[in-house]
């Protein structure tokens, strides 16, 4: 018998042994046991008892408990519904059966049904998924651009390690666009115009909410006209020594426009960024990007459709150089805000989203360089812009990084902190 042949039967042989083993009355009882130890955990567990660091180390075991048991079930649910054990209790669809036999919604039971069968054809997600290293939600953004384009797995699963899950789904974004033709790209956003929406939804409170959908450049541009009227909205609540949430001010705004009909001032910027290749090309490639900063890809074509628009920025990567200029002033030129605005669409800080009223930052005090440069420069929100001003500082190199406390002493004390 040739040495594949017996290794693979033996190996078909160990895979039936050890899952019989999983039914067989022993390991049931020893299933029962462990389920019963974490159990016992959670009903004794006395968070005011632990310290901050146990209550993160315990933390994170819970989240890697958390992560296997998604894996697994995700694994098994999906064989489940390969058996057609969905039709066994009159559900419409296997997302709605999944939903109901584990309290979620029937779309996440789909995205976890999808990341199953696309983790088949990934080895390296699989694994990850399967060692409790990806969140289920982590798994699903790599799984879905990894069948896109699989020779990017690898940079997924490096970059799930590091980024936030949005910063994740950006990058599975960006390598979407790039593998898709013009013609997908441009088809993709008319599927999307197509089914554009405002709705508005009643709620049991005796509120009223209006949701709209559409392309990433018709959002964009809208919110480009609003941000003006958001800004007076914020400096009007602090002449009033009101304060309050972004949200509520952009509310304020949104009513302001519907009854004056739009702002009279000059918009806001809408950065496109299109690597000048791309441009000529009529679509990215692997590497070059065609986006809206904040909003993610677009086609060539819906850029050059909006060229016009006095509020678009248009920056070419191998146009003018905006990123590298040095400015001898105080006070950034408005080609410096514009790479920064692109370079940042959202505060510099590793986890944190904050897109609105982002304050230019100076890596090193100005008053010592006498220079303004891009490179040398972040955005942040208002927030972390203080902690800076108080000894925090960003690690080094450029994009997203984490905001290092002044010593491990400030760090010491705010952790013994209730």
């Amino acid at each position: 018998m040739p040495e594949k042949i017996l290794f693979d039967r033996l190996r078909l042989d160990l895979r039936s042994f050890i899952i019989e083993r999983m039914f067989d009355d022993r390991t049931a009882r020893a299933n029962e046991l462990a389920l019963g130890q974490v159990r016992s955990v959670v009903r004794r567990l006395e968070p005011a008892l632990l310290s901050g660091a146990q209550a993160v180390g315990l933390l994170d075991w819970f989240v890697e408990l958390e992560r296997l048991a998604a894996a697994g079930k995700a694994l098994v649910a999906a064989r489940a519904v390969e058996t057609n054990q969905w039709r066994l209790g009159g559900d419409r669809s296997p997302e709605q059966w999944l939903a109901n036999r584990t309290g979620t919604t029937p779309g996440a039971a789909k995205e976890a049904l999808d990341t199953a069968h696309r983790v088949e054809s990934l080895p390296a997600t699989d694994a990850a998924v399967r060692t409790g290293r990806l969140s289920p939600g982590q798994a699903a953004v790599v799984a879905d651009a990894a069948t896109v384009d699989p020779d990017a797995e690898q940079e997924l699963l490096d970059a799930a390690a590091a980024e936030s899950l949005r910063e994740l789904r950006n990058r599975a974004e960006r390598i979407k666009a790039a593998a898709r033709s013009a013609e997908e790209q441009q088809a993709r956003e008319q599927r999307v115009h197509a089914g554009r929406f405002l709705r508005k939804t009643a709620n049991a409170d005796g509120s009223h909410e209006l949701r709209a959908r559409g392309t990433a450049s018709t959002i964009a541009m809208f919110l480009g006209r609003l941000q003006p009227l958001i800004d007076e909205q914020f400096n009007l609540a602090r002449e009033e020594g009101r304060r309050e949430s972004p949200d509520a001010y952009a509310y304020d705004a949104l009513m302001a426009m519907s009854q004056s009909g739009g702002s009279d001032k000059s918009p806001a910027k809408v950065i496109v960024r299109v690597d000048l290749a791309a441009l000529r090309r009529g679509t990215p490639e692997k590497g070059e990007v065609c986006e809206i900063a904040g909003f993610g890809p677009i086609s060539v074509a819906e850029a050059l459709r909006h060229m016009n628009d006095a509020f678009l920025a248009l920056v070419c990567t191998k146009g003018k150089d905006v990123y590298n200029v040095t400015h001898l002033g105080r006070q950034f030129t408005e080609h410096q805000k514009t790479a920064l605005e692109w370079c940042y669409p959202e505060c510099a800080v590793n986890g944190c989203h904050c897109t609105v009223r982002l304050e230019r930052d100076h890596r090193e005090d100005w008053a010592d360089t006498l220079v303004t440069r891009v490179p040398a420069a972040d955005r942040l929100c208002h927030h972390h812009h203080r902690l800076k001003t108080q000894g925090w500082h960003l690690e080094p190199g450029v994009g997203k990084r984490r905001l290092l406390p002044p010593t491990h002493q400030r760090v010491d004390a705010m952790a013994g902190s209730p």
